[in-house]
């Protein structure tokens, strides 16, 4: 379960952990009161609405009381020990002009097809290699994202930073991560049928992120 992962992660690492509830419609909120004991420094933050993925993401950013940010799914198909992992390569560059990104690994033939058309996709969209681009986790300095908001409310997010920090000329940093299967719940993207809906709202968030100024 999560809250036991993020236990075994502080015995190695002190870190301050925000969960936000984004809005669910099930019991997530009763689990959550159920198990919150288990983690330390922990800050929990309910949104009413789901306004998308990023909107969530960008609410824990800004309620972080530290500089490092590392976000990832609580889905538990990746792992919550990888925090630590891309916490160590982080630190290899002393913290310097650095983000940290994921490589999904172990994925299906089906998935790692429609997420090489998608890199494809938007490579040739902005002009500049990219790869995996939903992968997590994703870790780099608060202070270092000038304009949080401008940040995208949707999926948008990860191409977003990803794009953000490449235009910055920081070094990007991937590390295989172990993508396992949804242990709970469904997910918006897990069958054939979701992932063609995806397309266009895909292509529709990456032309937004194109018309950003600090993508021209």
């Amino acid at each position: 379960m999560l809250f036991d992962e993020i236990n075994l992660a502080q015995k190695q690492v002190n870190f301050e952990v925000i969960i936000v509830e984004n809005g669910s419609t099930d019991d997530t909120i009763s689990i959550i009161n159920k198990h919150k004991h288990k983690i330390e420094n922990l800050n929990l933050i309910y949104v009413l609405k789901n306004i998308g993925i990023g909107h969530a993401i960008k609410k824990g950013i800004k309620e972080a009381n530290t500089d490092i940010i590392c976000y990832s799914h609580a889905d538990l198909q990746i792992k919550i020990e990888n925090c630590i992992i891309a916490l160590k390569i982080y630190k290899e560059d002393h913290n310097i002009n650095t983000f940290v990104k994921g490589k999904r690994v172990s994925r299906s033939f089906i998935d790692f097809i429609f997420t090489s058309a998608m890199s494809l996709f938007n490579s040739i969209m902005f002009f500049t290699f990219l790869e995996d681009i939903h992968a997590q986790p994703n870790m780099f300095k608060k202070s270092e994202v000038l304009n949080i908001e401008q940040i995208p409310d949707n999926m948008g997010i990860d191409l977003f930073l990803y794009l953000y920090f490449k235009n910055k000329k920081y070094k990007i940093k991937r590390f295989n991560v172990n993508f396992l299967k949804r242990r709970y719940g469904f997910g918006s993207n897990d069958n054939f049928k979701q992932k063609l809906a995806y397309i266009p709202k895909a292509i529709k968030s990456s032309i937004q992120i194109l018309s950003m100024k600090k993508f021209k």
